[in-house]
């Protein structure tokens, strides 16, 4: 990743820190809202510049590894096409999840 982009994700995240903003969603999570996005793990790699590899494990439910500005791009990218993070006890009974907003923008 260059340079400039790991300082605007350095900066994301510390935005989404203290906003109180779910920081790492779960694998399943990242990859349930790449689907209701309608992305292909190809797409997320196109708008992130990511590595295929690297969305992969981000999906990964084995605990892969994968630093804090990858996350923060993946969800960075995700939350633009529409999709909101839910963290677990943040909706009445609920466990973490996902939802799609009413008008998501397409990427």
């Amino acid at each position: 990743m260059h340079r400039r982009a790991m300082n605007d994700t350095k900066r994301t995240i510390q935005v989404r820190e203290s906003l109180g903003q779910m920081k790492n969603p779960s694998p399943g999570q990242i990859k349930a809202g790449r689907h209701l996005a309608g992305l292909s793990q190809a797409d997320v790699v196109d708008a992130t510049g990511l590595s295929i590899r690297t969305i992969k494990r981000a999906e990964d439910e084995q605990g892969a590894t994968i630093s804090d500005a990858a996350i923060a791009a993946i969800v960075d990218t995700l939350e633009a096409a529409g999709v909101i993070f839910i963290a677990e006890g943040e909706m009445r009974d609920g466990g973490p999840g996902v939802r799609l907003r009413q008008n998501p923008k397409q990427l």
